[in-house]
């Protein structure tokens, strides 16, 4: 992993809004920013629960399709990707304190097909890595900026049946698969957990989860007054709830995740779109 790649992702995330975003239109049936060549560009802010006080919390997700990987055998159809890049981070905190996730998803149907977050704290640098694997399973590799040695590595396996394979990382993406289904909508999923806490080796995983989809009803946030979906992810104890325009190209509104995290999007725009960067 080239590690100068983290560094210049993450000050690209931070300088967007400077690179002259416009407006799009909005109304229901846009096509996706991404499928004209362009970068869709939300920003988001919220409180951040931390020990021990609470914290004003700045995000950005930048989803754009970086291009189109070669058909492996002959008689298979290229892939078109989608690429979403997330950044958090707290101003009260030093700039170095954020987290940077990065997903790639096949466009025709948002499977995921690699995630990676990297956690800025203080000096250190933590790569944490989920690659699926031919065989049906995942390989999640964990390394730090001081070697490209893996310093931590384990092997996963999807349990067997026709659940949906779902990465928590990837939901603000991925979720928008769903956007179209009938409400009421619940489905039974196996999830992998966030990879920020690093690679999961003490619980089990993937977790067995329920994702319900609801008429959220119109809401309000910073950017305006939204018909919206709602998605509420519940794994054992753990509940998330994703907020998601109900218009295309339902990009995400809000945000309350079970890590005392609250987003609501302050401002959309489109923007040149960023170049490639991990996983």
């Amino acid at each position: 992993m080239d590690y100068l790649k983290w560094g210049c992702a993450a000050a690209l995330l931070l300088c967007l809004p400077a690179c002259g975003p416009r407006e799009p239109a909005r109304g229901a049936g846009r096509p996706p920013t991404w499928a004209r060549g362009e970068a869709e560009v939300c920003t988001y802010a919220g409180p951040l629960d931390r020990e021990p006080r609470r914290a004003a919390a700045l995000a950005r997700l930048v989803v754009s399709a970086p291009g189109v990987v070669p058909a492996p055998s002959a008689g298979a159809r290229d892939e078109r990707l989608v690429r979403m890049e997330l950044s958090v981070r707290s101003p009260a905190a030093s700039e170095a304190d954020s987290v940077l996730t990065f997903a790639t998803l096949r466009a025709r149907d948002l499977d995921v097909t690699g995630v990676s977050v990297t956690r800025f704290r203080g000096r250190e640098r933590t790569l944490v890595e989920a690659i699926p694997d031919s065989a049906g399973g995942v390989r999640v590799v964990e390394r730090d900026e001081r070697s490209p040695r893996a310093r931590r590595e384990v092997r996963l396996r999807w349990p067997a049946g026709e659940r949906p394979h779902v990465y928590w990382d990837a939901l603000p993406v991925w979720l928008r698969a769903w956007a179209g289904e009938s409400t009421p909508l619940e489905m039974r999923v196996w999830m992998l957990p966030s990879l920020a806490a690093g690679v999961p080796l003490a619980s089990p995983v993937p977790v067995d989860a329920v994702i319900r989809r609801l008429d959220g009803g119109t809401i309000r946030v910073p950017a305006g007054r939204f018909p919206a979906l709602q998605f509420a992810v519940s794994s054992g104890w753990q509940a998330d709830v994703f907020w998601l325009d109900a218009d295309e190209p339902h990009e995400l509104l809000r945000v309350r995740a079970a890590n005392r995290l609250a987003l609501d999007l302050r401002g959309l725009a489109s923007a040149a779109a960023p170049g490639a960067g991990p996983p």
